[in-house]
């Protein structure tokens, strides 16, 4: 039986977030999307997505501040971080939280669906 996928896709960025959801869509993805980082913790606890696109830098919040709050909560899907900066220190750190992968923006469409679709593949696999 085929499962559809949801993706929670946060980003200040409505250009960006438009293209990326719309990208995610057409690889059959269910895609909720949120401006906010406040926007994104309240969707998700609402209904857990299964994997979660998210920009580093929003103004309410850092998308490792949506981390936190979500595991908090109890949320363990993975995480996707995406940003425009490369500063390899806040790799790391977002690598040590637990932040399934990070990627710089400008994020290629097909660089993030084959990561979103990895993200399922190893989450899915070991268990979730």
């Amino acid at each position: 039986m085929h499962r559809l996928f949801s993706i929670l896709l946060a980003d200040d960025n409505r250009a960006w977030r438009l293209d990326a959801a719309r990208w995610l869509e057409e690889s059959g993805y269910i895609v909720v999307d949120a401006e906010t980082g406040r926007e994104a913790v309240e969707k998700a606890l609402a209904h857990p997505p299964d994997v979660s696109v998210l920009d580093m830098y929003m103004p309410d919040m850092t998308g490792l501040d949506i981390l936190r709050m979500w595991r908090s909560e109890g949320l363990q899907a993975p995480c996707i971080l995406v940003s425009g900066e490369a500063d390899q220190e806040i790799r790391l750190k977002a690598l040590e939280e637990g932040v399934f992968s990070f990627l710089q923006k400008p994020v290629p469409s097909d660089l993030l669906k084959f990561t979103v679709e990895r993200a399922i593949r190893t989450f899915f696999r070991e268990g979730g």
